[in-house]
């Protein structure tokens, strides 16, 4: 299994490109993984990168767009097939963490295929609106993974979720937030300043010159620079950028390091798919 790190399954905006599925980023402990947001291959990316479907014990899902969902149903049938053609006879619980209208769909589409009721794998999906007004985590079974929704905003959508998770190592506890789509503001930035996560995966759609930004407010996006602003807030080590508008190619990269260093001082990083970062081995001394 691969252990305390976070691998990256999708990096790129609204539909898949050659080299980058649609978004989704995988979590793991010494135990357990959980995966949030499940673009379109999925379950693809987990055998590529490794993952037993087995240790992906929590998904959590940001908002309901197609590139941030296509992914999930194939992957629960997928993980029923091989819990039952691997002879696992102990129940598997899949917890899915997202908006409520989410879990209102996934409910009726696990009835029709015949998934939820099943002898071998037990689905429970949890409200992400619930558990941010009670501030309450949910974590892996093992309990070295836990998650926190936290409100962003996404142009007019009423129910999109960013999350701070928490993986319990050995030696320190490493916090994490993961951006979705949109910005981190109001309820979501006093979060932060209080939770200190010391990684920041952000969604930085766009560049930040006039007309990206632009095109970012209405499509409520974040650029670059509102991705590197959260990050200096709330004084996190590394930044990770992600979920880049197919627009850009190879070549536009060196502008997005160069444009988050002018307001991020700390480590900046292009998500690539199928990256790595270790995090028992990340030095975070100077934080």
């Amino acid at each position: 299994m691969t252990k305390n790190c976070i691998i990256f399954l999708g990096t790129s905006a609204s539909i898949p490109q050659k080299n980058r599925f649609t978004q989704g980023v995988a979590i793991c402990g010494s135990k357990d993984c959980i995966v949030v947001d499940s673009g379109e291959g999925m379950q693809i990316r987990i055998n590529e990168a490794g993952i037993d479907h087995r240790h992906v014990k929590l998904i959590a899902i940001s908002h309901s767009h197609g590139d941030h969902v296509h992914g999930l149903l194939p992957f629960i049938e997928s993980l029923k097939m091989k819990l039952e053609s691997q002879k696992f006879y102990e129940k598997f619980v899949l917890t899915i963490v997202s908006p409520q209208d989410l879990c209102k769909y996934l409910n009726s589409s696990l009835d029709l295929f015949g998934i939820r009721y099943g002898d071998t794998l037990s689905i429970s999906c949890i409200d992400s609106k619930q558990l941010f007004q009670k501030k309450e985590y949910v974590s892996t079974p093992s309990g070295d993974v836990n998650i926190l929704p936290l409100p962003v905003r996404h142009g007019e959508l009423e129910n999109a979720y960013g999350f701070y998770i928490e993986v319990n190592l050995k030696k320190r506890n490493i916090g994490i937030f993961y951006s979705g789509d949109g910005v981190c503001r109001d309820l979501c930035l006093d979060e932060l300043r209080k939770l200190k996560p010391v990684i920041i995966i952000h969604e930085a759609t766009f560049l930040d010159y006039s007309k990206d930004s632009s095109r970012a407010y209405e499509s409520g996006h974040a650029t670059v620079y509102e991705a590197s602003l959260l990050a200096t807030e709330v004084n996190a080590y590394v930044l990770v950028l992600t979920h880049f508008s197919a627009r850009y190619d190879r070549a536009d990269f060196s502008d997005f390091i160069s444009r988050a260093r002018r307001v991020f001082s700390g480590e900046i990083h292009i998500a690539e798919d199928l990256a790595k970062i270790p995090l028992d081995i990340l030095d975070l001394d100077q934080h």
